[in-house]
């Protein structure tokens, strides 16, 4: 007499307990039959055979004869998540191709706060200039100035020439000021720069302060 045994299993694990549904016959033996676990779209525990279309990018489970887990499969990536690691990742190729640059270009940490301070003093020394310029433009401002206190004394209209020069040295003074603070952002982003890179370089080749 032939025996008919059962091949495919779905367990619905829900809250009041476990329900197991052999769903059809065959003659492979059932214990020899690993299954595959997933959650439905309810939230509810499912098993069998097969993994049903609908869920075959969720995460899931196969386990063997023994109801032992023999395969893991995560949840398949969302399109953001995979732009994140991508993000990640080019990030990481760049640091790691500064880091070569770095250590490629100084033999010692303390070599790159000396090129730091090379850079800051001929910052220094722009800045430096351009106030001593700014000083000689507000010198000729202050005279020119008075010159005007005294048509205004006189009742006399200021002579278009004065005038002129006036707005001239008011506006050197003023494109010498804006150099000196772009100058000024610019030393504070050389500061930043070689501070960081130092600490980097530290940290990649175990060097001491």
């Amino acid at each position: 007499m032939p025996q008919h045994q059962l091949s495919a299993r779905q367990v619905v694990t829900t809250a009041i307990g476990t329900v197991v549904t052999f769903a059809c016959l065959s003659v492979a033996p059932l214990d020899a039959a690993s299954y595959k676990c997933w959650t439905n779209n309810q939230g509810v525990r499912e098993c069998g055979d097969t993994i049903p279309p609908e869920y075959i990018q969720k995460e899931s489970k196969t386990f063997n004869e023994r109801g032992l887990v023999v395969e893991e499969v995560d949840r398949a990536k969302s399109r953001e998540q995979l732009l994140e690691e991508r993000r990640i990742q080019h990030e990481l190729d760049l640091q790691n191709e500064k880091d070569q640059v770095l250590l490629s270009t100084y033999l010692r940490a303390e070599d790159i706060l000396a090129v730091r301070d090379r850079q800051v003093a001929i910052i220094d020394n722009t800045i430096n200039n351009a106030k001593e310029v700014i000083s000689q433009f507000q010198r000729k401002l202050d005279s020119e100035m008075e010159s005007v206190q005294k048509h205004q004394a006189a009742n006399q209209a200021i002579p278009a020439d004065l005038q002129s020069a006036i707005d001239t040295l008011q506006q050197r003074i003023k494109s010498r000021e804006e150099m000196i603070e772009r100058n000024q952002q610019e030393r504070q982003s050389i500061i930043e720069t070689y501070d960081r890179d130092y600490q980097r370089y530290l940290e990649m080749t175990g060097s001491k302060r």
